[in-house]
């Protein structure tokens, strides 16, 4: 290619790279709106760029494009590894000529290969101990969405100072047996309920710090009348119907847990699957 002609098309395509830019920070799309929530990762810019400049006018194509990335971004902020992703995303990008599906089965098929971001793999990570993922809120944020009932939009909440609740509270203490938590004879959580229930899924929720600090440690029937009254999050009010009850009270323990688990576990496996 002659030299002058190079550079033409070097500055077109420069020009269409930046209108492009220009594009997404104006654009109004859900998808879009959570890549930018995950902390969008350096390594998607790529893929939305040739995008767009294949379909940037076609909606539908554009949302699944975003839609991919969410489930891509997602997986590598939940998985965290050290293992390099990029490398191995290079092939999908360079094949990716503006078919959609195609890009999505090459994605699937590349991370699935990879084991590090795999199917298994989210699913190993959503079972494990998700207080300390940095995940965990998304995950919650999104759970919310789909419990609420028609026409309320969650998305318009802001919870002052949010915080991630452990229903059943992070430390014991003697006087818990009578307070609707799972301990044992001497009044602490065992190591099982500690390695499999404490920090999963099903005891977490999102919560104001306000609200947080007024429950603190309280016994399980306190906390549940809390939750009830609180209007903002479908979520606190969902307790209830997982809660059982022991002696006469509330209880919250590792059965109750593991069925709210269950369901929030089954919710993301599909909300961050390629299929």
């Amino acid at each position: 290619m002659p030299f002058l002609a190079w550079i033409k098309d070097f500055t077109d395509e420069l020009h269409t790279t930046f209108a492009n830019i220009k594009y997404l920070q104006g654009c109004k799309n859900k998808y879009f709106d959570k890549l930018i929530k995950i902390g969008m990762p350096y390594f998607i810019y790529p893929f939305l760029m040739k995008g767009m400049k294949y379909f940037k006018d076609d909606s539908d194509k554009l949302n699944k494009l975003f839609q991919i990335m969410e489930i891509l971004s997602f997986r590598y902020k939940l998985i965290n590894s050290r293992s390099d992703i990029v490398s191995r995303l290079y092939p999908v990008l360079r094949q990716f000529s503006g078919d959609v599906d195609n890009l999505n089965a090459d994605v699937q098929k590349t991370l699935n290969d990879n084991w590090y971001w795999s199917d298994a793999r989210i699913g190993e990570y959503l079972n494990n101990n998700m207080y300390e993922n940095s995940m965990v809120g998304y995950v919650l944020w999104e759970y919310e969405h789909i419990i609420q009932p028609v026409g309320y939009d969650s998305s318009k909440v802001k919870i002052i100072k949010q915080q991630i609740e452990h229903i059943s509270p992070r430390t014991a203490d003697s006087e818990w047996v009578a307070a609707g938590y799972e301990v044992n004879g001497d009044n602490m959580y065992t190591e099982d309920f500690i390695r499999d229930w404490l920090n999963s899924l099903g005891n977490l929720m999102i919560i104001s710090g306000s609200h947080n600090a007024s429950i603190g440690n309280k016994p399980f029937e306190d906390k549940l009348k809390s939750y009830i009254l609180n209007p903002l999050l479908r979520q606190q009010a969902e307790i209830a119907d997982f809660a059982s009850e022991y002696n006469g009270k509330p209880y919250w323990g590792s059965y109750e847990i593991d069925s709210r688990h269950q369901k929030i576990l089954e919710f993301a496996l599909k909300r961050w699957s390629f299929n």
